[in-house]
């Protein structure tokens, strides 16, 4: 007996998630205070959300993020950086990112861009294999205020940054109240934990707390990096969601 060849099964691409709304839009603007070993303000940040629009080529959302050194610690280290991602409205994942920094005089700029086409994030002459979600650590760390984040949740994030691939993991510990510059408030706790050889490294302590609302603004972020204790805090924030 002669059989007609069996049709190979092409296997479907992953559903990318897409959101109608997003609990942040143009004119959000967080400004943040952060503190190195207990001190004062070492450093300022301001990150803020521009107008939809057309952005290299595509459609986009560009979301900026600025910090500098302030007071004492700027004689120590004079460090100011810009860092623009340009993500889709609607699955928050970014299609360039933008950057240009200065270290006690010294500066370096760059740019990645994500070919979703290919699969490929491209930063100068250098190419890395990319995920369908994979993006950079700013719409990612946007992307997590738009998702459900439901207690005992664990989500893996994927980010490449210039040439380097890195991954997350993001637990969702709790929900707990916490002190903000508006009194008591509620917060979702989540747990970033960098994946290094596969494996779960936890002994940086990044902690980030989004607000329990429809917001979800980031309120506070922790870490334990071996060069002391780093604390941002909120010190306001303009044009956020309502409703």
């Amino acid at each position: 007996a002669v059989r007609a060849p069996r049709a190979e099964t092409a296997t479907p691409a992953p559903v990318v998630p897409t959101f109608e709304r997003l609990p942040f839009g143009p004119g959000e603007t967080l400004t943040y205070d952060i503190a190195w070993n207990g001190s004062t303000t070492a450093a300022k940040m301001v990150m803020a959300v521009g107008d939809r629009g057309a952005y290299f080529g595509a459609e986009g959302i560009p979301i900026r993020v600025d910090v500098e050194t302030v007071g004492l610690t700027r004689f120590l280290a004079a460090v100011d950086a810009v860092y623009t991602s340009y993500c889709s409205p609607k699955t928050v994942l970014g299609h360039r990112t933008e950057y240009e920094s200065t270290f006690n005089g010294k500066s370096q700029r760059g740019s990645t861009i994500f070919d979703r086409k290919k699969n490929v994030a491209v930063s100068g002459q250098s190419t890395t294999p990319i995920d369908p979600e994979t993006s950079d650590g700013l719409s990612l760390f946007y992307r997590l205020r738009a998702l459900p984040l439901k207690a005992g949740e664990t989500l893996t994030l994927d980010g490449v940054e210039g040439r380097n691939r890195r991954q997350i993991r993001a637990i969702v510990e709790a929900r707990e109240s916490i002190t903000s510059t508006n009194g008591k408030v509620n917060a979702i706790r989540i747990a970033f934990i960098p994946l290094v050889g596969g494996q779960p490294d936890d002994s940086n302590r990044i902690r980030v707390w989004y607000s329990d609302d429809i917001a979800r603004v980031p309120l506070l972020i922790t870490a334990e990096p071996d060069v002391g204790s780093i604390r941002v805090t909120l010190r306001s924030a303009r044009g956020t969601r309502t409703k």
